[in-house]
Order: C-alpha cells, then sequence, then structure tokens
C-alpha cells in the first residue's frame, strides 16, 4: 500500500494535479478555481481514500481492509450492442433476410428495436406527416411503446395499434432511404407493410374505431407512394365507410379530443378523394 501511494505522489508531481474547486456563480453559472497546490479530496462514501490526478486511491497509511469495493465494478458500455460498427451490417443483413422470408412464407417480421425505431421517427415523422395529418408523434411513440409491451412479434391485444405501427415504419424507411439504395431495403419496407396489410379483414370486420380508420388510412398512404392505386383506393374507401359508421354511433358520445382526431381523419379521406378525382 506504501508503495501504491508512492506512485499516486510521482504521478502527480508529473502531470500536477487534476483537481479544481468547482464554485457556483451568483448568476447561475460555474466558474472553474484552477488549483494552486496538490489537494487532497475526501471522497464521499468511499472511506479513507485521497483523490489524486481524477483517481480515487487508498492513503499510503490506510488500513487494507478498509479499502472498499467500487460502486461499479462493470459498468454499461456506452452503446448498447446493436449500434457497434461491427454490428451494424451483420444486423441489417439480418433482417433483410427476416424481411424476405416473412414475405415469402406470409409471417410477421418483428419490429425493429424500440431505441432505433424512435430514433427513426424522431428524425422523419414530421416530413412523412406533411401532407396527411393523420396522428401525432406523441402518440405514435405511445402507442409503440405498448406495442413492445404487447409482442414485438404479433398484433397481440390490438390488430389496429400492430397495423398502424407497420405501416407508419414502413413508410418512415421508404422516406429515409437514400436515392440509388431503394432496392437495398425494398423487402425491409413491404415487410412491414405486409405486417400492417395482413390483419386488414380483421380491421374491417370489427367495430369501427378511429385507431382502426388511421390504420387503414397510413396503409393506404405507403399504397399510393408505391404506387398500387388499386391497394389504396380499396384501403380509403373501407376508411371512409368505418368513418362514417364510426360517426353516426359515437357523434354524442365523443368528447373534445376525440371529436377533433375525428375531424383530422375527415381532412385526410376527403384529400385523398380529392387526389383520386384529379
Amino acid at each position: 500500500m506504501r508503495k501504491l501511494g508512492k506512485l499516486a505522489e510521482n504521478t502527480d508531481e508529473q502531470t500536477g494535479s487534476l483537481i479544481s474547486s468547482r464554485q457556483v456563480a451568483d448568476d447561475g453559472g460555474f466558474n472553474w478555481t484552477p488549483p494552486t497546490q496538490k489537494q487532497n479530496v475526501q471522497a464521499p462514501g468511499l472511506g479513507n481514500e485521497v483523490a489524486k490526478n481524477g483517481l480515487f486511491l487508498p492513503q499510503p497509511d490506510s488500513d487494507p481492509s478498509s479499502i472498499q469495493t467500487p460502486l461499479y465494478k462493470n459498468p454499461l458500455p456506452i452503446f448498447p450492442d446493436f449500434l457497434l460498427p461491427d454490428k451494424y451490417g451483420e444486423g441489417l443483413e439480418e433482417l433483410k433476410r427476416t424481411a424476405r422470408d416473412a414475405i415469402q412464407t406470409r409471417r410477421f417480421i418483428p419490429l425493429i428495436h424500440p431505441h432505433i425505431l424512435k430514433r427513426l421517427m424522431r428524425n422523419s415523422f414530421a416530413a412523412i406527416m406533411a401532407e396527411h395529418q393523420l396522428i401525432d408523434l406523441s402518440d405514435f411513440i405511445e402507442l409503440l411503446d405498448a406495442q413492445h409491451a404487447a409482442s414485438p412479434t404479433s398484433p397481440a391485444d390490438s390488430p389496429a395499434r400492430w397495423a398502424i405501427i407497420n405501416a407508419i415504419i414502413a413508410i418512415a424507411l421508404r422516406y429515409k432511404t437514400a436515392p440509388g439504395s431503394e432496392s437495398e431495403f425494398t423487402d425491409i419496407q413491404h415487410g412491414y407493410y405486409q405486417n400492417a396489410t395482413s390483419v386488414i379483414p380483421q380491421l374491417i370486420l370489427q367495430e369501427p374505431s378511429l385507431l382502426s380508420i388511421q390504420a387503414l388510412l397510413a396503409m393506404a398512404i405507403f399504397a399510393s407512394g408505391i404506387p398500387d392505386t388499386q391497394a389504396s383506393t380499396m384501403l380509403v374507401t373501407n376508411a371512409s365507410r368505418q368513418l362514417e359508421l364510426f360517426g353516426r354511433g359515437q357523434s354524442l358520445a365523443m368528447g373534445t379530443e376525440e371529436a377533433q382526431r375525428y375531424k383530422q381523419l375527415e381532412r385526410v379521406v376527403e384529400m385523398f378523394e380529392k387526389n383520386a378525382s384529379l
């Protein structure tokens, strides 16, 4: 322990102390005062230890039995594994293979990791919803969290939630694909679009809701950009019909927020119908 203390002192003499006193300024900012001499700082909660050169080391005369285990023996990595450069390419290729298999076998493709999805949405949502104000970002993130909690691989208890999430993922992926790289990501986009279209029968046959109408219109947005005019027309027609049925049954029971969403969806349907007539 005496040798360890001596090593710390030698290092301190060579590099100069890195310890500075931090003072709060009157205006709420911070003033940094350079040290005038070597300082021994008692580390809160770490017992008889001294801070030298930014490191907490035992004092030379400390009892070895008094040395405490660091609080963070194995600190968490700065980046999760799936964001590391050597993992990204592998993950992308695996996602492409999964998407191709899902399309061929008509199975669901699992949702992308929630951290990646939220980053994707925050960087693209305003642009992809600029023409059709279908849903707010905060509402979409809430649906995304609920879906991941229920199941990232199937609709679970809400086909409408599953459909709108997957349709908007497909739209965002298409928007963020760089020109010239479309063929690289086509399978992934269509895999998520297929996730959404797989539950269309359930959306049409169930009692209409604003969420199911939003889901149908989100799929119509993607279909219109492929373009698949027949699919887009079918989806908008069903959304319009459900909106009409919902309005008849809920016109007196809708609250202020629900009524605003209803009016918003009416405008989206009207815009689709107007564009179809041109």
